[in-house]
């Protein structure tokens, strides 16, 4: 890791005890007494993780993921191995020193590496764009005319996706898949990438946002496929507003397809509507009453600059704020915490009303500092922020011969570099090249 940066002093000592002094201030090495344990497990490594005022070691199987930050040492050959570690916080500095013997610590063929950038984070969600094309032209998103579509042999086959996947969830920790677009459902045979992608590990959370223009049909073999969660866009329930956002005249199938959706036994089903000014925002509370009538959680995101007609602007964006104040006043809300770091702050009716609430302050109030996602686009780039400017060529190692370890340590390293945050509103923001559907949502 980049030392230096955490203000974390490595330095190579000799030494066969453990032995620890302090120099200014408390500072202490907890559980020192399972040192021993090194070796018991094939692969097992060690994290130094500093909390609070202490060194903690920490072992592979104890949420390792859990530490702020910590030097993470891989499965060594039997050997010694001493350690040098000064940690500083503001103008004090703590000095410790660890002396410590290791034996019979064996490299794992496999070994977890979670994918960490500078900032501390942990990237374990990763949405796939499986196509860049759609069938829908939204004001936000697309022109009208269209954009030029990917030749077919550009984008990644199922094969590709599925042995991307399995490296990140087997060897890089990455829980939740989600399948986006472009419009997923357009890709031939998407119900067969969900089952294969499964299959890698039946406790994944798999979901999925679509347009829902083609849930009607698809979404009982999604369901049996192993789909376990949906969003679905829905930016107006006027017709007329409908052909005028999406340029298609398409909302009577749309709500069909949540009814099929919930008819397969998605629940809760989710809504994404970007909330543009002086074009939908007086649909807010209508929103909330749909949430409270049919138990929909809804979410209200913040129009963001990734349309290609080029119409955003901070005038048109309504912040997430106002959204909730103004639903608040007629259905009263109560904040819902959550476990894993998410975009969404979301609320529940105070009255225990059924459905939800959320908002995404993307412009307003970013969730950046705890941003958990990557993007892998329809070529077979990795994006690790919706509005990068550059981009990681995987496609190339995944069709150059390249071997598991390769693909998973060029990610990590890709990883590594994530932006601090989007800058969006900030005198030295750049604006992607690249429209929401080229990108995925």
């Amino acid at each position: 890791m980049d030392a230096q940066r955490h203000g974390i002093e490595v330095g190579a000592v000799t030494g066969k005890d453990h032995d620890l002094t302090v120099e200014d201030g408390a500072l202490g090495l907890d559980l020192l007494d399972r040192w021993d344990q090194l070796g018991k497990i094939p692969g097992q490594r060690l994290l130094i993780a500093a909390v609070n005022d202490d060194l903690i070691p920490v072992f592979e199987g104890d949420r390792a993921e859990a530490v702020p930050f910590g030097l993470v040492l891989p499965g060594l050959a039997a050997g010694q191995l001493g350690l040098h570690l000064g940690l500083h916080r503001g103008e004090r500095r703590h000095d410790a020193k660890l002396h410590a013997t290791y034996t019979n610590f064996v490299p794992s063929p496999q070994p977890v590496l979670h994918l960490r950038d500078t900032f501390g984070r942990i990237a374990d969600d990763l949405r796939i764009s499986v196509t860049d094309r759609c069938n829908f032209r939204c004001v936000y998103c697309m022109p009208a005319a269209g954009l030029p579509w990917l030749a077919r042999e550009e984008v990644l086959t199922f094969e590709e996706i599925v042995r991307l996947t399995r490296i990140l969830v087997e060897r890089s920790g990455v829980r939740t898949i989600r399948l986006t677009g472009g419009e997923p459902l357009v890709r031939k045979g998407i119900e067969d990438l969900t089952r294969m992608i499964a299959a890698i590990d039946p406790s994944l959370d798999i979901a999925m946002t679509t347009n829902g223009i083609l849930l009607e049909e698809k979404a009982a073999a999604l369901r049996a496929a192993g789909l376990k969660r949906l969003n679905v866009s829905l930016d107006t329930l006027h017709s007329d507003r409908f052909k005028d956002l999406a340029r298609r005249d398409a909302l009577d199938r749309v709500l069909r397809g949540l009814h099929a959706a919930r008819a397969a036994g998605f629940n809760p089903i989710k809504l994404n509507m970007v909330v543009m000014r002086g074009r939908n925002d007086d649909e807010i509370l209508d929103f909330a009453k749909l949430a409270r009538r049919e138990g929909y959680e809804v979410r209200f995101i913040e129009f963001m600059p990734l349309d290609a007609d080029g119409i955003w602007s901070m005038d048109a964006v309504v912040a997430s704020r106002d959204i909730i104040e103004t639903i608040d006043r007629e259905f009263p809300l109560e904040p819902v915490a959550d476990q894993r770091p998410a975009p969404a702050t979301r609320f529940k009716f105070r009255d225990g009303s059924q459905g939800g609430i959320g908002v995404i302050p993307s412009v307003s109030d970013a969730f950046c500092k705890v941003c958990n996602r990557i993007r892998l686009t329809a070529e077979g780039h990795l994006r690790t922020c919706l509005f990068s400017i550059q981009e990681h060529d995987v496609k190339a190692l995944l069709r150059g011969g390249a071997s598991d370890t390769e693909i998973r340590d060029f990610i990590a390293a890709g990883v590594w570099q994530k932006e601090e945050g989007h800058k969006i509103g900030q005198a030295d923001f750049v604006r992607p090249g690249k429209t929401m559907s080229q990108i995925g949502g």
